[in-house]
């Protein structure tokens, strides 16, 4: 991992509470030097961190940039955390999670970015992904007896993870998959298949989520439904 990965994690673990750059250069096996250079790269990515003399460098409780190491304090299987990818940018977080499954080209089943410059939702209309929203691909290998998932039910479980996070009542349109807060459409569900052609035979399915709503904690979003679909297999 980079210094900035390992102070973010840091932070992270210990968000709104105040942590020595001693303390940290310790951890991080780097010099106090390298710590303060680490943080500055932060704050230029967006982060929220306090800094005091005799005290240290402390993330703020309401800084929410979407990071792996965010995402990992959230998560009740911590060995979810190793499957994690996040991107600045990507075309389409679906297309990054086939080609993950045809070629591991990242080795990773969760694939996120802050934005997507080619998003496309059902029928392959446009989606317009600009930063502040959430976007990611999760790719589910099918379990052995397991019965085919379908899209209604996938459509169903990510409306009751945006209702559980957002404390607000939501509305499924089974016929598109998207979910709605009163008329706000706030996520569009996109699932496909990679499957065999002769056989029929599902190696991976593609859940592509996309979210735009005010008001939420993303990286605790991202982790609630990392855990709905891939919690029972870590």
């Amino acid at each position: 991992m980079k210094t900035k990965e390992v102070v973010l994690s840091i932070l992270e673990q210990k968000k709104n509470t105040y942590v020595s750059g001693h303390a940290i250069s310790e951890a991080a096996h780097v010099s106090r030097t390298a710590v303060w250079k680490a943080v500055e790269e932060l704050r230029r990515a967006g982060y929220e961190i306090d800094s005091a003399p005799k005290r240290g460098y402390r993330l703020a409780e309401g800084s929410d940039v979407i990071s792996a190491e965010g995402i990992a304090v959230c998560l009740s299987h911590k060995v979810l955390a190793e499957r994690i990818v996040v991107f600045d940018e990507l075309e389409s977080t679906n297309l990054t999670a086939k080609l993950n499954v045809i070629s591991g080209m990242t080795g990773k089943s969760v694939i996120i970015a802050r934005r997507q410059s080619a998003g496309t939702g059902h029928g392959k209309t446009e989606y317009h992904s600009p930063e502040g929203g959430i976007y990611l691909s999760l790719i589910k290998e099918p379990q052995r007896e397991e019965p085919r998932l379908k899209a209604a039910d996938i459509g169903r479980t990510v409306s009751a993870v945006i209702a559980g996070e957002s404390g607000k009542e939501t509305r499924l349109d089974k016929a598109t998959n998207r979910i709605f807060i009163g008329q706000q459409k706030v996520c569009g569900v996109l699932t496909e298949i990679i499957a065999d052609l002769e056989t029929g035979e599902i190696s991976a399915y593609i859940i592509g989520i996309g979210i735009q709503l005010a008001g939420i904690r993303k990286n605790r979003m991202i982790a609630a439904l990392i855990e709905a679909f891939l919690g029972e297999n870590a």
